[in-house]
């Protein structure tokens, strides 16, 4: 039976404790866990809360099956309109609202400002997370979150919408009660949501929610639904606006599952003030008679708020010079924001991070076509709120490349949670949509396919963990990676069997499974044209061969460090075996994918007959007038395939695919030229071509001279992706800035050796994203490669983060 890397055992003997409390800053995890295994019980409690729904505008829950949630929606009534009610809840693109993090530290602390243009509000929400140590018993904490939401109109205007609080429980676990008890103080203007956790050992949590002034009779409601209603609160009260809108208090029950607080009339500068605690008591009674803030004098609970606030902010901003440095100095002449910037985009990365529970749809041969497999928990962050609020496997690996330099045992959460997922043959699935709420975001079935997996990204924060181990003996990420070990070998072996190809004279190839006119989407370049026939027999795919040349010499360096770390051997293969086959690997890249012709790796069609340089490929893949459907992921985009500006040139394959683009540059960026340097010249040439692929604002997805290129607006076909841009610099970086080409670059000679060509390369992918970052503090999915402008989803909170590290050049 498969077993969890992923356990909630339960430990004692935490911190040392004197004779008084001990609050715990949770803004720096790593040093507020030093000494504390990854799950064990005092972990799990500082990770337990946090802004875990990223797909809505503010979402905060617990990691848990059946969690307890916070959040807000806002809405306007017109009953001459339909619908009547319309409401902001989940986060959505291009509707007139926008909202971004200020800060957002993953695990203390945050600020979010939220923008409504047509309704005339803006919310500042404010977050803050910490445990506290209760006296004399080290074992017993008191968990804590702290929010205040400041109303504002937008320059002056009248506020047209109104906001609605709500606390929900999707569901019961265990002993819990599932449903709330509700009391108010006297002063009428607080609230309080009690919810029984454990009642044989007496463990509540409660929310007091409430303001400065009295909260108008009008303004509490509080109902019991189906657990599929819980996380559906926009629609609940649209669908129930005439009951809604006139009652307040209990409606139908006194034992609700929900509870929403309207302010009737919100005002200017309105602050709502909520405090989360959960802890263990003596009795029902003593938890019936707790508060924290709604008997407390308000002034006192607004100065301590201002104070953690200013304080968490200062240790984020610190902590992002230390950790990422001052690389942004390089563009203070054109971005006079750049710190802001990169702060900023560090937080969007960090508030994307979401926790998702339940299964996952699976092709199969039912009569369905797919079905379920068990339920599972995932904690991972997300490319982007509005469109993609769900894990990605190759694009977690982007990720987390900035994860795990800002906290490794935020990192190793997330990476233990992607790894527990892997089924037993090593196969893990490409994007993960679990639970009701994350299915919700698609209006059509999405399943995966088990012959589909995502490039092997994670390798690279792993190998960042081993070399962390050369500076910091840190005995938490020693054991996280010895125990993950067998499943990332097990992970490999599922590359290896499942996408090399069988014919011995192929041995030491691989292809994407899925490959087709549309591209192969598990390759993570979607739509990137390959050149795809239906008489073929095989592909040599180019990056692929490169990924697991790279994954095979990341294995023997994997065993080699495990093994001086800790005296153990963790696998039946030696370094020596997985080096062996990097080399055969290798060999066959450059026996089926160099093209002499071109000068360029490539991919490789290999056909039932053997191919003659006579086949000539004598009309586009895709003709001009028709439409096509390219596929993203979980969504289809219609594109109209306009006629492309460059003329079309028919090329003869002669086995090797006709496409040019980004793929001819995985060498480059995979460090693929050992041995064979020689071959870098035509390749680093080939990336500076302005003709080609080297647009004003990057490098595009394909060349310009390609078949296959729609200019700006062809998806992988044309835009500018900061993904791949980020693979190109870092291999510049990490392996040829000191390399003389025999020739300049550039025909103009303006870029004459590969320092020259990653220096404006880095200047250019940073410019693009920070013109299209600062009028609206939005990060884009992609860039259209003609006039730079951001498109396709946003916020974009996934991997065009990675120009964080391309501006302090952190590449790992």
């Amino acid at each position: 039976m498969k077993t969890s890397i992923i356990s909630y055992s339960l430990l004692v003997g935490i911190f040392s404790i004197g004779t008084s409390s001990k609050v715990i800053d949770l803004s720096d995890l790593d040093t507020a866990m030093e000494g504390q295994s990854l799950f064990n019980e005092v972990y799990n409690k500082t990770v337990e809360w946090g802004v875990y729904k990223p797909d809505l505008y503010f979402g905060v829950k617990n990691r848990q099956e059946n969690p307890l949630a916070f959040g807000l929606f806002w809405y306007n009534y017109d009953k001459d309109k339909t619908p009547q009610v319309n409401s902001s809840y989940a986060y959505d693109m291009d509707n007139g609202v926008t909202a971004y993090y200020q800060f957002n530290d993953g695990t203390s602390a945050s600020r979010q400002l939220i923008k409504d243009e047509k309704r005339q509000i803006q919310y500042k929400i404010e977050f803050h997370k910490e445990m506290e140590q209760i006296d004399q018993t080290p074992t017993e904490y008191i968990s804590r979150w702290t929010s205040r939401i400041t109303i504002n109109a937008q320059d002056g205007q009248q506020i047209l919408g109104n906001p609605v609080f709500f606390a929900a429980k999707e569901g019961k676990l265990n002993n819990e009660a599932g449903t709330f008890k509700i009391t108010q103080n006297t002063k009428k203007n607080f609230y309080k949501i009690q919810h029984t956790v454990d009642p044989t050992n007496n463990i509540y949590e409660m929310i007091e929610i409430g303001a400065e002034s009295q909260i108008d009779d009008n303004s509490m409601l509080a109902v019991n639904k189906p657990d599929d209603q819980t996380w559906q609160l926009d629609k609940l009260w649209a669908t129930n606006y005439d009951q809604y809108s006139k009652a307040h208090g209990l409606i139908d029950t006194t034992t609700p599952n929900i509870c929403m607080i309207r302010p009737t009339l919100p005002s200017d500068g309105l602050q709502i003030l909520v405090r989360y605690s959960k802890q263990k008591f003596a009795s029902e009674a003593a938890a019936d008679a707790y508060t924290e803030i709604m008997e407390k004098d308000i002034a006192d609970v607004q100065k301590d708020i201002d104070s953690k606030m200013t304080t968490a902010e200062s240790n984020f901003k610190a902590r992002y010079l230390q950790i990422f440095g001052e690389g942004y100095k390089d563009f203070l002449r054109t971005m006079p924001d750049a710190l802001m910037f990169g702060q900023e985009t560090l937080a969007q990365l960090l508030g994307g991070i979401g926790y998702f529970y339940g299964p996952i749809r699976i092709l199969d041969n039912s009569p369905q076509g797919w079905s379920y497999d068990q339920p599972a928990g995932l904690f991972t962050a997300t490319p982007s709120r509005p469109f993609f609020p769900r894990g990605f496997l190759w694009d977690e690996g982007f990720h987390s490349q900035i994860t795990c330099q800002w906290s490794k045992m935020l990192c190793m959460d997330i990476l233990a949670h992607w790894f527990n997922s892997i089924k037993e043959n090593g196969w893990i699935p490409r994007e993960q949509m679990r639970g009701k709420e994350a299915e919700s975001s698609l209006n059509y079935n999405l399943a995966e396919n088990p012959k589909a997996g995502n490039p092997p990204s994670f390798m690279f924060v792993l190998e960042y963990l081993l070399d962390s181990l050369q500076q910091k003996q840190d005995q938490r990420v020693i054991d996280f990676l010895t125990n993950i070990f067998p499943r990332v070998e097990l992970w490999f072996s599922w590359f290896d069997t499942t996408l090399g190809n069988t014919d011995p004279a192929l041995k030491g190839t691989y292809m994407w499974m899925d490959v087709g006119k549309e591209g192969a989407l598990s390759s993570g370049l979607d739509d990137y044209p390959r050149g795809w026939r239906q008489s073929q027999k095989a592909n040599v795919h180019n990056d692929l061969q490169l990924w697991m040349k790279t994954f095979s010499k990341f294995m023997a360096d994997f065993i080699d460090e495990i093994k001086t770390l800790t005296g153990k051997t963790v696998s039946k293969k030696s370094s020596d075996d997985y080096r062996n086959q990097a080399s055969l690997i290798q060999q066959q890249h450059r026996t089926w994918c160099y093209n002499e012709e071109t000068g360029l790796f490539t991919d490789r069609i290999i056909y039932h007959d053997d191919p003659t340089p006579d086949n000539i490929f004598d009309k586009p893949q895709v003709e001009s007038s028709q439409h096509i459907l390219r596929l993203r992921d979980s969504r289809r985009l219609d594109v109209s395939s306009s006629q492309s500006k460059v003329a079309r040139k028919y090329r003869q394959i002669n086995q090797f695919s006709p496409h040019q683009g980004i793929v001819n540059l995985f060498p480059v960026a995979l460090n693929g030229f050992q041995g064979m340097i020689e071959r870098l010249d035509d390749h680093l040439m080939f990336g500076v071509d302005t003709e080609t692929l080297n647009s004003p604002y990057g490098l595009r997805g394909v060349s310009a001279q390609d078949m296959e290129y729609f200019p700006g607006t062809g998806y992988w076909r044309g835009p500018v992706w900061i993904s791949v841009n980020y693979l190109v610099l870092r291999g510049l970086y990490k392996y040829y800035l000191d390399y003389t080409p025999v020739n300049p670059l550039s025909e103009d000679g303006t870029i004459k050796t590969p320092k020259d060509f990653y220096q404006q390369l880095r200047q250019k992918i940073v410019q693009v994203v920070y013109d299209n970052w600062e009028p609206q503090h939005l990060l884009y999915e992609n860039f259209n490669d003609v006039t730079g402008k951001g498109q396709s989803s946003h916020p974009f909170s996934g991997w065009t983060t990675l120009v964080l590290l391309i501006m302090n050049e952190r590449y790992i």
